[in-house]
């Protein structure tokens, strides 16, 4: 397991090897977003420490669909909030 972005990664686990065998998007966007009516995107920026530097909003058809076609992909592998589980590491 390895933590990456505060994000711990099971690279034995059978989701992962899903992931890797052909679930993932086409790309994810490097930055926090929230997609707006499938019309806009609101990027969150962040500092090198982890706090919040800027909002950047963009209704640029490409970057919409980009973020859409992302957000589809990683829904479907989420986790319910009811069944997610702290590891410890």
């Amino acid at each position: 397991m390895e933590l990456r972005d505060s994000y711990a990664v099971d690279y034995e686990s059978e989701r992962y090897r899903d992931w890797v065998r052909g679930g993932r998007p086409r790309a994810l966007p490097g930055n926090d977003f929230w997609l707006l009516d499938d019309e806009r995107v609101m990027f969150n920026v962040f500092d090198g420490s982890g706090r919040p530097s800027a909002r950047q909003h963009s209704d640029d058809p490409s970057v919409v669909d980009l973020c859409v076609s992302a957000f589809e992909a990683v829904w479907s592998r989420g986790i319910d909030h009811d069944d997610y589980l702290v590891r410890e590491s």
